[in-house]
Parts: C-alpha cells; structure tokens; sequence
C-alpha cells in the first residue's frame, strides 16, 4: 500500500518458471486500475476473482487481483510501478508461503544520538544470506562501508540526516535491502561573554553559574586566580537535566604581567636647553599620564602612571640638568702690530675649546697664541668650551691694537721714461712720524713727498713705515712702474728712382722694442700683400715679385712686441712712392 492513501500503485506478478531467478517469466497477474479504497491499498485477495484489471476504474474494479497460489520449486517477482506515489510505498506478504530469499535486518541501540557520539549498526539478526554489504556514505559516515554483520561503528561529520543501508545477498544473487535513517543533533555549548584579560593579582570577579542561553552548572576549578600569569581553561560542566546534547564549555583566561613602559628619552640635559619630550605613549604602546612637566633648570624625578585598565606597572624617569661650563677669558693686549697675542681661558677637565676671532681666526687650543700683523685683527675674540656632558659655556675678551694703520696712495703707479716724478698722499691714521723708502735707495720722513724716479725702466716698491705715540708701527706699500718709452719713426714717403737717396722705406724702431718679434706688410689699394719682413734691417724697395711698383699711395702695418711687457702693439699708416 502507499504511504500516502491518495497515491496510485500498480503492479505486475511474474512468475519465473523455475528457480533461476533471470529466467523466462509469464504474467499472472497485473493490476493497472486507479480505483482506491479507503487506505489506498492494492494487491492480491482471496476474495477476488479478476486477474488483472485495466487501467481507470471500470465497473467491477476493486483494485485487487486473484490471489497465487505458488508451486513449491518455481520462482516468482513482483514489480511496482509507483506510477503516481510520491512518499514511497510498504509490501506486505500474507497466506502461507514460505520466503526463501535473503531477509536484511539493522539493528542499532540508537539511531537519534548527538554531534560526536558514534552509531553502532548490527546485521546479525538478518536471515538466509551468503554475505552482508553496509553503505553508510550517504554520511559520509566512517568508515564509508562495511562488510559481515558487525557491530560497526560509525562516526558522522556533523548534524544531519543521513541513511545507513544494508544488503543481504544469498547465493542465488537474490538482494534483500534494508535502509535506516540516522539522525545527528547539534550539540549546544552553553554561551558565556569573554572574562578578562586579567594583569597579575588584578581583582578577579565570580564566575557566571548561569550561561547566557540559561544552561546552569558548575566550574573547575570553581574560581578565578590571578596570582600568576598564563592562559588557564575553565570548565562548565551543565546540570543534569539541562537538556539533550548539551555540552560543557571551556572559557580561557588570561592573565598578563604587567608591560613596563618603555620611553626614549633624554635623560640628562644641559641647563636652559630645551626640556625633553615626555609622550603620553610609550614606546610599547603603553598611554597614560606624567605627573608634572619636566624642568629644564633643575634636576628632578618624575612618575608616569598608566591609564585605568591597562596591565601596565607605574614607573619613575629621572632627568638630570647639568650646570653650563663657566668660562672665563683674558689677553695680553693692548698691543702693536708685529706683537703677538696670547689668548687665556680658564681650564676645564676633559673640555673643547673652541676659539674664534676678526680675520677669520680660528683655533681649539685652551690658550692660543697668534702673530699680530695689523689693526684689522683688533677687535672681540669668544671662547667655546663644551664639557664633558655636552653641555656649552661662552665667554669673549676684547682685543686692542695700538697705533696702525699706515695708507698711501700716488699721483700714478704707471710712468715712462720722459717724466718719472710721483707725488705720494699720505692717507696714515694715529701716526705722529713717518719713513719713506723708494725702491731706488732715496728715503724721505715727509708726510707727503714727491719723487723723482731713475728714468731706466723698471719697477720700485715704496714702503711707508708709520709710528704712533706708543712706538707702535705699521707699513704699506705700493709699487711704481717706470715703463719703457716706445719711439717708432716711419717716414710718409721715398723715392725709388735708384739715385743715392730715399731708395728705400725702412721703419726705424728707437727704444722699447722687441727687435726679435717684430712684422712689417704692405698692402696695394686691393688689400694685397705685396711686401713682407720681420728683419728691421731689411726694408721695401718699391717692387712687387722683382717689378717696380706704381707711384701712389700705400698701406702698411708694423706690429711689434714690447720689450718690457708681454704683449704687441700694432702701427698702421700709409707711405706714397715717387718716382
């Protein structure tokens, strides 16, 4: 009959002929009616006298067949066609035939059980087998198969349903298949919120008797302990009674020893210098506060106190403010030109000097000495001392340079031969006498003198020496060049006729001239070279490649070195030949 009353079931019996299973069959019965009784069965019945009834319900259709009656020896199969079922279908057999097929049996103490807990399938109350296959894959159970009756057990991956199946095949090939289904309930774990972190011997609070989802029980161990640090588990165990697959839970807790704070901080600083930086964060992430500002005067000891909640210890910063280096300077000034100055400090252990002064003096000696060689290195020179801390110290003393300052200039640094008379102005400061050298061994103590220099060519150093009251002195000097005078004579005019006079045009060079470096060319009215000579003996006599040239005019250029400077001077001019 159908599980459900309104489904259709149709069947045909065959009857096989002999005990061969896959041997020729004949139809004896068959049953294709929709008719339905009240259950909705359908099958074979004594009281039936039809054999078969043919689709639809046509009169005198009951939805049953005749009854077999079944010979000894011959084999018979039934196949269901569940044309309409849709929730499956039980096979009853009645009368007094014996089944000789193989019969599966599954037996299990439990087939609901909860997630974890493994089902035991026993096949030892099946009959008339050869050999028993199980298929527990539909799990997939584990193992997924099986064979012989066991006791098996199985173990299922999770909550679900799933289908165990047996097989009982007999020597025949006949398959007798039984299939139970396995029900697997979650498991519930009783829900707590999180306890802690807990830093070492924080207060610690009770723990819950009753989880969130309502479960209640016990724990081990019963309480908290934040004595030593470390990961403890504890245990809820529920109460009996709390319910099927109700499981125990396991909470973890922690408890931390406290972080020390860790700052990068300059822990000793020099005086006035900028207080360091104290962060409300440390450098492992611990925030909290200080308990005063720091000073960059005096030395001190200061608190930084973690915030509330946080697993981290109280810890005390001392800053050290050292004092700056007293420094204190001297010279042996006033002094002259020429003198040399001693500088002094005081003297301070393990200390860098660091000097500077007017002239771009520099030095790191403790007490250093320099030649004076004017005014101009007259003024304050400072002392830097670092000590051995780091911190500076500054101290200055002033310089002062008696007499100096000598200054002269001259009517001209540049004269030639024809007039060699200089007038010098003296331009000297604080002066009360003055010396005068030439260069050319004449001197004068004038304040203002005029010279008359040698009128060979050549350069002389005067030298102004001048000297204030105290005796101090001071020089300048200024060089006087007597150039060489440069006489170069060329005449406008020759005549080349071949009598005895003005045949040829020959420059004359008289004084200052490089004889050795000297040019002269001559060009026609085109631009033409037409004669050429670098001997000062050697001059043009009006021909051009062995042929008298034309009476006019003509160019010519001389260039020339100066005998006294390394350089040339270019002449140019014209000259008219006449004939």
């Amino acid at each position: 009959m159908p599980a459900n009353p309104n489904n259709d079931i149709d069947f045909v019996f065959f009857q096989l002929n002999t005990e061969d299973p896959c041997g020729p069959r004949t139809v004896i019965r068959c049953s294709g009616a929709s008719c339905m009784n009240a259950q909705g069965s359908t099958g074979l019945s004594a009281t039936s006298t039809d054999v078969s009834e043919p689709p639809g319900c046509p009169g005198g259709s009951d939805a049953y067949v005749q009854q077999v009656n079944m010979t000894a020896g011959t084999s018979y199969a039934v196949l269901i066609m569940n044309a309409s079922a849709n929730a499956g279908f039980t096979l009853n057999w009645g009368g007094t035939g014996t089944f000789v097929g193989p019969e599966a049996h599954i037996n299990s103490p439990a087939l609901t059980v909860c997630e974890g807990t493994p089902i035991t399938f026993d096949g030892s109350a099946s009959n008339n087998y050869t050999f028993l296959e199980w298929n527990f894959a539909d799990g997939p159970g584990d193992p997924a198969d099986a064979d012989g009756p066991g006791p098996h057990v199985v173990d299922y991956p999770g909550p679900g349903t799933y289908t165990a199946i047996l097989n009982a095949v007999d020597v025949n090939g006949c398959i007798s298949v039984e299939a139970v289904t396995v029900t697997v309930n979650e498991n519930i774990t009783p829900e707590f919120d999180d306890i802690g972190p807990f830093c070492v011997d924080d207060p610690a609070p009770g723990l819950p008797a009753t989880s969130i989802d309502g479960i209640s029980g016990i724990w081990s161990p019963a309480l908290i302990s934040t004595a030593v640090s470390g990961t403890t588990n504890y245990t809820f165990t529920p109460n009996a009674g709390s319910g099927d697959c109700v499981v125990n839970a396991v909470i973890p807790v922690t408890v931390s020893e406290p972080t020390v704070p860790v700052f990068d901080l300059n822990t000793e600083i020099c005086n006035g210098s900028p207080a360091p930086d104290v962060p409300t964060t440390s450098v492992n992430n611990v925030t909290g506060t200080w308990s005063a500002a720091v000073s960059n005067i005096v030395s001190g000891s200061y608190t930084f106190t973690p915030d509330a909640g946080t697993c981290a210890s109280t810890i005390e910063v001392d800053i050290v403010v050292n004092p700056l280096p007293v420094v204190t300077v001297s010279n042996n000034g006033p002094l002259c030109a020429n003198d040399t100055l001693r500088l002094e400090a005081n003297s301070i252990p393990g200390a860098v000097y660091k000097w500077e002064g007017p002239g771009n003096f520099s030095s790191n000696a403790e007490d250093p000495v320099r030649p004076m060689i004017g005014h101009s290195q007259a003024g304050t020179y400072t002392l830097q001392v670092t000590d051995e801390n780091g911190c500076v110290g500054v101290g200055s003393t002033d310089v002062l340079v008696n007499g100096p300052i000598a200054a002269f200039t001259a009517s001209n640094t540049e004269i030639n031969q024809l007039n060699t008379e200089v007038t010098f102005y003296n331009n000297s400061e604080n002066a009360i006498s003055y010396s005068w050298i030439f260069g050319d061994e004449a001197t004068s103590t004038a304040t203002d003198p005029v010279h008359v220099f040698p009128e060979n060519p050549g350069n002389h150093t005067v030298i102004l020496t001048a000297m204030d009251e105290n005796g101090c002195t001071d020089q300048a000097m200024l060089v006087i060049v007597v150039k060489e005078e440069q006489i170069i004579y060329v005449p406008n005019a020759f005549t080349p006729d071949g009598d005895e006079f003005n045949n040829e045009f020959k420059p004359v060079l008289a004084e200052g001239f490089d004889l050795y470096s000297y040019t002269l060319l001559i060009y026609n009215r085109w631009g033409e070279v037409i004669f050429e000579s670098m001997n000062t003996d050697a001059g043009w006599d009006g021909t051009y490649h062995g042929y008298a040239v034309q009476e006019g005019t003509y160019t010519w250029t001389i260039r020339v070195k100066n005998r006294m400077e390394d350089n040339y001077n270019i002449y140019n001019g014209h000259v008219s030949v006449l004939r």
